[in-house]
């Protein structure tokens, strides 16, 4: 017969919960948003584009690493220039 042992919920997902981030890296977040954000409309070259997000994702590597997603739905975002989709991640975030 098999058994198994009791695990609590907590603890069996506990790896694949993010943590919560803090006031600090949401803080240095928006800096770095902000500081994409002006720059990026200097030049329309895609390949520049890509270049400053990345060097924003790498600035933010905290939260690129806990909140892939998150990240990923923001790239694309900046890519396709979607601003409601920028507004809504932004507003995500600061909540």
């Amino acid at each position: 017969m098999i058994r198994f042992t009791r695990i609590l919920l907590k603890d069996f997902i506990k790896k694949y919960n993010p943590p919560t981030p803090t006031k600090e890296t949401i803080e240095n977040f928006e800096k770095e948003i902000n500081s994409l954000l002006e720059n990026a409309p200097r030049q329309d070259d895609e390949e520049f584009q890509k270049n400053k997000i990345n060097k924003f994702l790498g600035k933010i590597s905290s939260i690129k690493e806990h909140y892939t997603y998150k990240s990923a739905v923001l790239k694309n975002a900046f890519l396709n220039n979607d601003k409601l989709l920028k507004h809504a991640f932004l507003s995500g975030i600061r909540n």
